[in-house]
């Protein structure tokens, strides 16, 4: 979508729960971005595909391909997207590192105040522009 003479940025929001997947969206919407949905990270990499993504919002945890699945193949064909990863409460901190060391962008750990997601997306987008 063209906002003027500036594009909206087109967020990708992968996760398997569609309520909480809804929820993100809607709070995104509020902020004058587009955004694609998808259940896994299958999905996800098809959606890559179809249309111009400028940074993905990512669950871990997902069946048919998972987050840190998902993330390896981004880095490798889609580099310059930026990832999020939202990790499952209670989740190690080495592992939460280990995405960090992987290539993504930011990692919260679930629940995340969607201000802070806001702010990683919103950073990593200026880094692109």
């Amino acid at each position: 979508m063209v906002f003027g003479n500036r594009r909206i940025p087109k967020i990708l929001v992968v996760d398997p729960d569609e309520q909480h997947r809804n929820q993100i969206v809607s709070q995104f919407l509020d902020l004058l971005v587009d955004t694609v949905e998808a259940e896994n990270g299958a999905r996800a990499e098809v959606l890559l595909h179809l249309t111009e993504i400028d940074i993905i919002v990512t669950v871990n945890k997902m069946p048919i391909r998972d987050g840190r699945t998902l993330l390896q193949r981004v880095k490798k064909n889609w580099p310059h997207i930026p990832v999020v990863v939202l990790q499952n409460e209670g989740a190690p901190s080495k592992e939460l590192e280990q995405f960090k060391l992987m290539g993504a962008t930011a990692v919260f750990q679930m629940p995340v105040k969607f201000q802070d997601l806001y702010e990683a997306c919103r950073l990593a987008l200026s880094r692109l522009n």
